[in-house]
């Protein structure tokens, strides 16, 4: 493995549908799978910064993190931190490892709340999936 390090950040969103709460997957090609909203922290932000920004750009959801209404304080800081060994790509020329800080995030549905996962009402771009635990693919 490579000395370089990237510092990323990755979101796990979740929506409501009706009554049943579904998480969003990401296509991924690059790694042939789905993955979680996320990217490499770019200069000037932090790893919380990163996860609303990639919530934004790859779902096209703001995900506020935590939840409005959430009743207890909060630490600037992910739920977790993962140490992920990464394939070349446009960044480094080598495999590499990426520093991932995960974050948790409700994504704002409000616009059609009772929509089904995949569908155009929902508003998402094609590569982006939401699913149930029991759908799920697992690793």
């Amino acid at each position: 493995m490579s000395d370089v390090e990237h510092e990323t950040a990755s979101v796990f969103l979740f929506a409501r549908f009706g009554t049943s709460w579904r998480f969003c997957l990401i296509s991924r090609s690059r790694v042939g799978g789905q993955l979680a909203a996320g990217g490499h922290v770019e200069h000037g932000e932090g790893p919380q910064q990163t996860a609303v920004r990639e919530a934004r750009e790859e779902a096209r959801l703001l995900a506020p993190l935590p939840p409005a209404g959430y009743p207890y304080p909060v630490a600037p800081t992910a739920w977790h931190v993962a140490e992920i060994p990464a394939a070349a790509d446009s960044r480094c020329p080598h495999r590499h490892l990426h520093r991932d800080h995960i974050f948790i995030g409700v994504a704002d549905r409000l616009l059609h709340p009772v929509a089904e996962p995949n569908t155009p009402s929902t508003g998402c771009p094609p590569q982006t999936c939401w699913t149930s635990r029991s759908r799920a693919t697992p690793w």
